[in-house]
């Protein structure tokens, strides 16, 4: 076996509740066969957040395919992956609500963004609490730590897109210190 071992450690799976400044890792759209429910998958590394201590650990979330034998017809499985792809600025508060459109989801990886954790339905791991993932210029998280050095790589197109537009006027501005 060939094998090149990384200059430094990673820094392990996320476990600990809070909002987090998160980079895109990667996205697998290939998951139906494992996991039919799920429309794909997301792995996120902490940049920094509310919780110290976090930054270079990783957590694997599955966005939810909307169904229509729901009890809300899918309505927040789409509200979920709507405000991922404005977070991550590949949809614009303009493309809401209109149908037949495309997104190459690979496109998020490497993006910046904000999501708030919590332990799931099984207290081992976390999850997206609700639809709370935001741009990273979302003034919504304006009090959310954020690395300044990973921040000022950002490419000044994919800055203030999606930003403030999560949801039809507004969602309350998360505070940190609630968490």
């Amino acid at each position: 076996m060939e094998f090149d071992p990384p200059e430094e450690s990673t820094g392990g799976f996320l476990s600990t509740e809070g909002a987090y400044h998160v980079s895109v890792l990667s996205i697998n759209e290939d998951i139906s066969e494992q996991y039919p429910w799920a429309q794909f998958e997301a792995v996120f590394e902490v940049l920094d957040g509310t919780a110290k201590g976090q930054e270079k650990k990783t957590t694997t979330q599955k966005f939810s395919r909307p169904s229509l034998k729901h009890k809300d017809e899918g309505q927040m499985a789409k509200e979920i992956i709507a405000r991922f792809l404005l977070a991550t600025g590949l949809m614009s508060p303009s493309q809401r609500g209109k149908t037949g459109q495309h997104f190459e989801l690979s496109e998020a990886v490497g993006r910046q963004l904000v999501v708030k954790f919590v332990h799931g339905k099984d207290p081992k791991y976390l999850a997206i609490n609700y639809s709370d993932l935001w741009h990273v210029d979302d003034p919504e998280v304006s009090g959310v730590p954020k690395s300044k050095a990973a921040v000022d790589t950002i490419p000044p197109e994919q800055r203030g897109v999606g930003a403030g537009a999560a949801v039809k006027g507004g969602q309350p501005k998360l505070d940190p210190a609630a968490l």
